[in-house]
């Protein structure tokens, strides 16, 4: 359940959503009570602030994938004594380089063009294409 306030009576709903969201211009306790803040008073930027989440997630798990993938076959290679050290450390470096090239695409996602595609995930209860 998702619920967006920003008054004083709205700090228990927030607290105990699964998504508290709290707009900027509300008031203290709203904010702290909340999961999420939303710095511009546009409604529609719920969705864009969960796809935006689902779509960090998606990049987390990735990247957890691939970094745990890596060293469990490096790591047997490298105490069997079959990897030079600055091979391994060279290795190592593009692991991490790799994930975190995989991360900055976080920075060009944008939320409007998948909503405005209309993709049909459709979660249950939330009534706006896109989620």
């Amino acid at each position: 359940m998702v619920m967006v306030g920003g008054g004083i009576n709205d700090s228990v709903a927030l607290s105990t959503a699964d998504l508290g969201t709290a707009v900027s211009q509300g008031i203290q306790v709203s904010l702290q009570s909340a999961g999420a803040v939303l710095v511009r008073s546009d409604l529609l930027a719920v969705p864009e602030a969960v796809l935006l989440s689902r779509q960090t997630l998606r990049t987390i798990k990735q990247n957890l994938f691939w970094a745990f993938g890596y060293n469990t076959a490096a790591l047997p290679i490298a105490v069997a004594g079959l990897l030079n050290p600055p091979i391994s450390a060279f290795a190592m470096a593009l692991s991490s380089t790799l994930v975190i090239t995989n991360s900055m695409r976080l920075a060009r996602f944008d939320p409007r063009k998948t909503i405005s595609r209309g993709t049909s995930n459709r979660r249950q209860g939330t009534g706006i294409t896109g989620l």
